[in-house]
């Protein structure tokens, strides 16, 4: 299922791209080492999600099983992609319900975790 949905998302927003529809920015986080907000438009979430899921499906299928902190990076990944998804899904409602997509924040995990996708 979650495949299917994120198939649904990289579709919808290829085709958005398509047909012009901007990428709006929107901030991700803190960066760690500067302390600053990092801007993001909806083509790097998506390039972000993208190496998320690429490092979970490389842990998920090496040889010898998961490690203990392989299984930390695992549960950290996760809850990454789904405030990813999060984001990129407040930024959509909002754009299609026409109100500024710059708006959108980062939740916290938390709060994202919950929710059926």
């Amino acid at each position: 299922m979650e495949a299917e949905v994120r198939q649904f998302f990289h579709e919808a927003h290829t085709d958005r791209l398509a047909r012009g529809a901007g990428c709006h920015q929107a901030r991700l986080g803190v960066d760690a080492e500067t302390g600053n907000n990092d801007t993001m438009d909806d083509n790097a979430i998506l390039d972000q999600i993208h190496e998320l899921v690429a490092e979970e499906k490389r842990l998920r299928h090496q040889a010898g099983g998961l490690t203990g902190a392989d299984r930390s990076r695992l549960d950290a990944l996760e809850r990454q992609l789904d405030q990813a998804w999060d984001l990129l899904r407040q930024r959509r409602a909002r754009e299609d319900a026409g109100e500024d997509p710059d708006v959108a924040r980062e939740r916290p995990p938390d709060e994202v975790e919950g929710y059926l996708q």
